[in-house]
């Protein structure tokens, strides 16, 4: 109802460079301005805890007591910046002179462009702050009086308090934690908030230089009054009681015990996105058939039963790191104590341990579920050389091992110039004890049986050498799901093709991006270089974009195999050792861009992609974007809906009971394998209830239940 993205009209220049800053910033979400998922933002979460304590009285703000460059994290979180500003301000009682210039750099002009509304969830108190400014400012002009008659050219002061107030009194009165009842009820404040947000600005957007700090603050200088400020802070009190996150840091809550969500502590701004992919899902069940074809009313238990049986070795592999620890850190490491980053540390791995777990559960109940022998579990840890796994979390693993959920696998320390999943990656292809590896990333989860997939593989010299679905755009692959046939020539291959990455110029086909682009520092440089074609790509290379092996894989398998289309699921039940492709329309854009060239290698053998089911895109930005499809690429997702509707079927036929196990969202999709790709998607980031997806739960609801049979010396750690 309440459009975050909206302008509001501009207060003569004031906020102008802020807002560039701001809406610039390549890190900065545009709604969510809690700073908690920055790089920095353990120190985010230090200044906001000292700027609550300075406002209870429990301990006075010092100005300079911070220990990290404050004014370095304007353009990734500037209201961060602010109340520092206010904090300083404050406590040396300069409100009192505070002229244009001085507001220009405490960041007024932030108010204009954010809404008031989101300003309350962000959990900042800058409310309580500017309240008691305020009252500074209003003992220039004689000190407060509210009670007086306000002139009439400033009536809209008293509007925007009373319309602060009725969104106070209305979250009061529907003060509630529900789903769907939070939803409806942070949409009424919303459009509220809007209301006084807007009678506010039409004060002081016209003002003259010389009087807009006063008006900024106290409303109006004939009728000095900081009630607004007063009615926003009890808001933002009532709204962070109910759906913010006490957090220490990115992972740990205020109590110290791992917290992922912390990430996204200001969880009221996810609600919308939950409700978003609630509605696109159930939009995308309107596209599938209505009932099932004739003759499949039987249960799927019994479906399952008259599939053969593997007859191949399979395992299932996902790797663990040093690298999913640093990137999960939430801040940089080299501007904290050592003993801060090490409790981070410690969190960031336990919940990454928690992720693996749930997988590792998920698959564990859909294969036996199909009927199928247990298939193991390989977690391959990869770390660098002078890297160890800290004891807690390798007693954890090593108790998941015990209890036979998982199987720990040590690789050799990955060489310097590699980083370690990379080398890990390579590596799966060194599994020679089994026929057919299936690769997921931690952040999957089984929802479906893979039984026909791995059938459908073939067997031996004839069968499929690689597999992985398409991204959303059909253009690419992505990694976060891979089927593979163990082979040394091809881990031998991928090793050298990784060697010679390093002289890859120009563009990659298959994201647009320079070889060997950069994050951070060369950001501009990589974005300057990518509109001159690649011709002038920037020399220093601290650190590869995310993209990098992701496109690197891509173009490995196009250079190194045959694309023969599709995996064909269907034919693998008649027992042929030779798999087969199809040829949809949905793979044109794929296969164009395949043939785009390369340097053309020998020939490793015959590669496919797997269908959308087995790799499924479960965030909300994914859900989105599938309803908005068209043309092929909406043939696909119906082609994978439609699989689903004997399931859809039995579900309204039996109540919901379905085989022990069956988890509802995803399956009813027609999905295999959800998959949760984003720093800030995933599902166990999302602590309050309100805040998961349908698709969010079916991980929420696996990872109950994989706690609830945890062996005593391996605990889940993850808590809300």
């Amino acid at each position: 109802p309440v459009s975050r993205m909206q302008g509001f009209s501009r207060c003569r220049g004031l906020h102008r460079w802020l807002f560039l800053i701001l809406w610039s910033a390549a890190g900065y979400h545009p709604d969510d301005h809690s700073c908690s998922w920055v790089h920095n933002a353990a120190q985010w979460h230090w200044l906001r805890r000292a700027a609550q304590d300075h406002l209870d009285g429990t301990s006075t703000w010092r100005s300079g007591s911070e220990t990290f460059d404050v004014m370095g994290g304007i353009a990734n979180c500037p209201f961060g910046v602010h109340v520092w500003h206010l904090l300083n301000t404050d406590v040396k009682g300069s409100v009192a002179t505070m002229d244009m210039g001085r507001s220009l750099v405490t960041g007024f002009g932030l108010y204009a462009r954010s809404p008031l509304y989101d300003v309350a969830l962000s959990g900042w108190p800058t409310f309580g702050l500017l309240h008691r400014l305020c009252r500074g400012r209003a003992s220039i002009h004689g000190g407060e009086r509210c009670g007086a008659r306000p002139s009439s050219s400033r009536v809209a002061g008293a509007r925007a308090i009373v319309a602060t107030r009725r969104a106070r009194e209305w979250l009061a009165s529907n003060r509630t934690k529900m789903p769907v009842l939070a939803l409806a009820t942070l949409r009424e404040v919303a459009i509220t908030m809007k209301e006084a947000h807007d009678r506010w600005m039409a004060i002081w957007k016209a003002s003259v230089e010389n009087s807009v700090v006063s008006l900024f603050l106290v409303t109006d200088m004939d009728w000095p009054c900081c009630q607004l400020w007063r009615e926003l802070e009890l808001l933002q009190t009532e709204l962070r009681s109910l759906y913010e996150l006490g957090c220490l840091s990115s992972h740990r809550n205020s109590e110290g015990k791992v917290c992922p969500a912390c990430r996204l502590m200001a969880q009221a701004f996810w609600f919308e996105e939950s409700y978003a992919s609630s509605q696109s899902l159930r939009i995308m069940e309107s596209w599938s058939m209505p009932s099932p074809a004739p003759g499949v009313g039987m249960k799927l238990v019994g479906l399952q039963a008259q599939r053969p049986k593997l007859q191949q070795r399979v395992a299932l592999a996902t790797i663990l790191t040093c690298e999913d620890v640093r990137s999960g850190l939430g801040f940089n490491p080299q501007e904290l104590a050592s003993d801060e980053e090490n409790l981070e540390k410690r969190a960031v791995l336990l919940a990454y341990i928690d992720a693996v777990r749930t997988l590792a559960f998920s698959a564990k109940r859909v294969v036996e579920s199909e009927g199928d022998t247990q298939l193991p579990f390989i977690v391959l840890v990869s770390l660098k050389a002078g890297v160890s796994l800290p004891d807690e979390a390798r007693g954890v693993l090593e108790g998941l091992e015990r209890s036979g959920l998982i199987s720990l696998k040590y690789l050799p320390p990955a060489p310097g110039h590699l980083k370690a999943r990379s080398w890990g990656k390579a590596l799966l292809w060194d599994l020679s004890g089994f026929d057919l590896v299936l690769y997921l990333d931690a952040d999957t989860l089984f929802v479906g049986g893979v039984g026909d997939l791995l059938r459908a593989a073939g067997d031996g010299s004839k069968g499929v050498r690689f597999a992985a679905s398409l991204t959303r755009s059909m253009t690419s692959l992505n990694a976060g799901v891979m089927l593979l046939r163990p082979e040394a020539r091809v881990r031998d291959a991928m090793l050298n093709s990784f060697e010679e990455r390093e002289h890859w110029t120009g563009l990659s086909r298959w994201s647009g991006q320079l070889w060997n682009a950069t994050e951070a520092a060369d950001s501009a440089a990589v974005a300057a270089a990518s509109a001159a074609g690649g011709t002038a790509a920037p020399a220093r290379r601290p650190k590869r974009s995310v993209l990098e092996d992701q496109d690197h894989l891509n173009e490995f398998a196009a250079t190194h195999f045959m694309y023969q289309g599709e995996l064909d699921l269907r034919h693998g039940h008649v027992g042929s050792d030779k798999p087969q492709g199809r040829q949809e329309d949905w793979l044109i854009a794929y296969t164009q861009t395949v043939l785009l060239g390369g340097a053309w290698r020998p020939q490793l053998g015959a590669y496919f992609t797997l269908p959308m089911a087995f790799n499924f895109c479960a965030t909300t930005t994914c859900m989105q974007q599938f309803i908005e499809m068209r043309g092929p690429g909406r043939r696909a997702v119906i082609e994978q809906l439609d699989t689903a509707a004997e399931f859809r079927h039995l579900l309204s036929e039996e109540g919901g009971e379905i085989s022990a196990g069956q988890r509802f969202a995803g399956r009813r999709a027609g999905a295999r394998i959800l998959h949760w790709p984003g720093d800030l998607r995933k599902p166990w980031q999302h602590c309050a209830e309100a805040s998961r997806s349908p698709l969010d739960n079916e991980w929420w609801e696996a990872f109950a239940d994989a706690c609830a049979v945890a062996p005593p010396d391996a605990p889940c750690s993850l808590t809300c």
